[in-house]
């Protein structure tokens, strides 16, 4: 028994210190790191200069880290996708569409997580960005083929852009949704954000922003005009 627990050279020991449950939630994790670094001082103030390792503790300054530096970083990740559709559609109002319907995508998430009692973690928050990119994809791929068809192609457009992005958003959602059979309950958190999030950024970007854009086609012509070569007039 003693054997496993001792040293190479036999002059010291290990101790096994563990929470009477899993640690999932931040501000759990974030405790438990500050309970194991009071230890150690504890027991440093004896004259015990003992190490503690512990993948929670390292979390817990993960977590630390990544509040005080999170804003900046979401901030400037925002301004760059911001500038680069800018770029891409050279129109403000388009943009603002784009945005606006991964934004609605993004509220709904949330709201089905209050509802589920599901909060953001340290083992789920990997998928956040996989699944705001996913979002964004997906309508931006709708924006660029609704103006290559013109007004009136709305049906067209999701029926074709919209089954690709189904495709996309089902497999990836079926992939990171497989961790909802995994034994650890942090790690299933991660399943279940992926079915919530790319589920509702799917249906925001390829079915509500859609919607948008047909109530702002108004009474505008149908279709665009075309030259005998196929070409927009």
């Amino acid at each position: 028994f003693r054997r496993p627990f001792a040293t190479v050279d036999g002059k010291g020991q290990f101790v096994i210190i563990w929470p009477r449950s899993e640690m999932v939630d931040e501000p759990e994790i974030i405790a438990w790191g500050d309970e194991l670094t009071k230890i150690r001082g504890d027991l440093r103030k004896k004259g015990v200069p003992a190490e503690i390792l512990g993948e929670n503790r390292i979390g817990a300054r993960v977590l630390r880290e990544m509040r005080s530096e999170a804003p900046l970083i979401l901030a400037a990740a925002f301004i760059a996708v911001v500038l680069i559709l800018l770029m891409d559609t050279r129109s403000p109002t388009k943009v603002l569409l784009i945005t606006g319907a991964l934004g609605v995508g993004v509220m709904w998430m949330l709201g089905v997580m209050h509802l589920v009692d599901l909060e953001l973690n340290v083992f789920n928050l990997a998928v956040l960005a996989t699944i705001i990119g996913l979002g964004l994809d997906n309508a931006v791929h709708i924006q660029h083929r609704y103006s290559e068809e013109g007004r009136g192609s709305l049906p067209k457009v999701v029926a074709t852009t919209g089954g690709a992005s189904f495709l996309a958003s089902a497999t990836t959602a079926i992939g990171f949704g497989a961790a909802v059979t995994a034994h650890h309950n942090g790690v299933q958190t991660l399943g279940w954000l992926a079915l919530i999030g790319f589920t509702a950024t799917f249906v925001s970007s390829t079915i509500f922003f859609p919607a948008v854009l047909r109530v702002l086609e108004g009474s505008q012509p149908q279709g665009v005009e075309r030259d005998h070569d196929g070409r927009k007039q």
